[in-house]
């Protein structure tokens, strides 16, 4: 099955619907959550990733925890209880086993595997937000099939060939079913979180929508962007309102309405120096670069660099850049890049997506760029160097 789809159907069944619990998500102080597991099948794994789910490692804090002799524990202190992602690589294609689960008070028990046929990670626990998240990612469409596969090729009936591999007609119906299973699977979570509004249908909210957010940019006309707005609306934007969550979630719906001919979305982020500045204010009067980029990725360095001898020729003619990097933990790593780069405009910064800049303009990793005019309308997305230099002739020799 190719590599991309099965990855895909991985992230599905993690996440596969969660049952009705009470409203327990109030945390109002720190509380532990203990984790002890296993990883069965894998000698090699020396440590395991903690981050929330779905977020970039280059953009937020990763905890590594240590495999020893094939067993881990970790406890650590939150005080929302959130989605987490726990995960190792096994190959140097970056292929992962994963499991995410809902920070509790108490003990989870977690087993990873590296059977391919293994897809589900087990989570024993008697917490009920993990209890549930286990119960239902059971039963989701794609667990039955793989399961269905496993004992075919227990039963002999899955190959034709042993020796050459060759699949066997049932196999390769089976195949066919595994290939299609996402759309009914998504459909499925789609209805869960319509029809279960509790605390972690609330989260596999989040999840759906960080998941779509990407392909709704590509694909505006994309026929699950009013539904997921529509099950906001009349499930959740009432539910869990102290929660951090809703303020992600109101971000990333409004990042759906970033696109040409639209307002750019209105920020406050610091300075090097600790200064405070609000986007509307550096740019008010001026057409503007929003540059979105981060020290630690090349393509948006190389891009910001392309960009100098254009910010040059216009910056007394109407024309400014602003900068906001995507940092982690601290800003050593800016400092150097700015220094090294020699960005002569201003740079902000967004630490440990604090300000949520990337979520309020739908960007999953770091690079985004907007060309904006003085009247605050969006005139280009992702505008090349020349791009930028050949709207500015226009525009700004209409102006004198």
């Amino acid at each position: 099955m190719n590599k991309g789809v099965y990855q895909c159907v991985l992230l599905v069944l993690f996440f596969s619907g969660m049952v009705a619990c009470s409203d327990r998500s109030k945390q109002t102080v720190p509380f532990e959550c203990m984790l002890e597991g296993e990883v069965k099948g894998w000698s090699e794994c020396s440590s395991l990733a903690l981050i929330e789910a779905e977020k970039r490692e280059e953009a937020v804090p990763v905890v590594s925890i240590p495999v020893v002799g094939g067993k881990f524990e970790y406890t650590f202190r939150d005080s929302v209880n959130r989605l987490y992602q726990l995960y190792g690589k096994f190959d140097e294609g970056n292929r992962r086993r994963r499991v995410e689960f809902i920070s509790e008070k108490g003990k989870l028990f977690v087993e990873l595997s590296r059977d391919e046929e293994e897809l589900i990670s087990q989570i024993r626990t008697d917490l009920p937000f993990n209890k549930e998240l286990q119960l239902v990612a059971d039963s989701s469409i794609a667990v039955k099939l793989f399961t269905k596969r496993k004992q075919m090729k227990a039963d002999g009936l899955y190959y034709l060939s042993e020796e050459y591999k060759e699949l066997s007609e049932a196999a390769k119906q089976l195949e066919g079913e595994i290939f299609f299973s996402q759309n009914p699977e998504r459909e499925r979570l789609f209805e869960y979180v319509r029809t279960h509004p509790t605390f972690t249908g609330f989260c596999l909210y989040k999840w759906l929508l960080l998941k779509n957010v990407g392909p709704f940019l590509s694909f505006p006309s994309d026929p699950n962007i009013p539904v997921l707005k529509e099950i906001y609306e009349t499930v959740y934007k009432e539910k869990y309102t102290d929660h951090p969550y809703q303020k992600e979630i109101k971000d990333m719906l409004g990042s759906l309405d970033v696109k040409e001919g639209a307002s750019f979305v209105d920020f406050v982020a610091p300075d090097l120096n600790g200064n405070q500045y609000r986007l509307s204010d550096l740019i008010k009067g001026k057409y503007a670069l929003l540059d979105l980029w981060a020290s630690w990725c090349g393509p948006c360095r190389s891009y910001s660099k392309d960009m100098k001898p254009v910010y040059e020729r216009y910056k007394n003619r109407g024309f400014t850049v602003v900068g906001v990097a995507r940092e982690v933990n601290d800003t050593e790593a800016m400092r150097r890049a700015i220094e090294k780069d020699g960005y002569p405009w201003i740079n902000l910064f967004d630490l440990n997506d604090q300000v949520g800049v990337w979520t309020k303009y739908g960007v999953l990793s770091a690079g985004r760029r907007l060309l904006i005019n003085p009247t605050g309308k969006i005139l280009a997305l992702d505008p090349q160097s020349e791009e930028v230099e050949k709207l500015l002739e226009k525009y700004l020799n209409k102006t004198l």
